[in-house]
């Protein structure tokens, strides 16, 4: 421990408890925290949040968009059917491979053509 003397004199056959070594130096515990975080003496970097935007699907076909173009210009918000196709286009352009984009894509034909109740084909 950092600010304890864990091995105080041994007087007249009695134990003392640890006692504070005014030598150390005092370490706040934020940067405790951070030293032990980092394994260094260094800052970590500051938590910065990064928005890209907010998705909403509203049911019926329709949902809320709003999303960054670029970090100066002002969101692009859309509620209704444009918003229900700007919140597909962003999950479709989010999938990680184009197998997963064709296979959503079918996933949302099949729902248009039959419905979502498969129980009565």
């Amino acid at each position: 421990n950092r600010k304890y003397n864990l091995n105080p004199p041994i007087t007249q056959g009695v134990f003392l408890p640890p006692t504070r070594d005014p030598e150390r130096t005092e370490v706040p515990l934020s940067d405790a925290i951070a030293g032990f975080a980092t394994n260094s003496n260094e800052y970590a970097k500051p938590f910065q949040f990064l928005n890209l935007g907010i998705l909403a699907y509203t049911g019926g076909e329709t949902a809320m968009a709003q999303v960054s173009t670029a970090p100066n210009l002002e969101p692009v918000k859309s509620v209704g059917k444009v918003g229900n196709f700007l919140w597909r286009s962003v999950y479709l352009s989010k999938q990680v491979s184009w197998r997963n984009r064709v296979l959503v894509l079918n996933d949302w034909a099949k729902k248009n053509w039959f419905g979502r109740d498969i129980t009565r084909l």
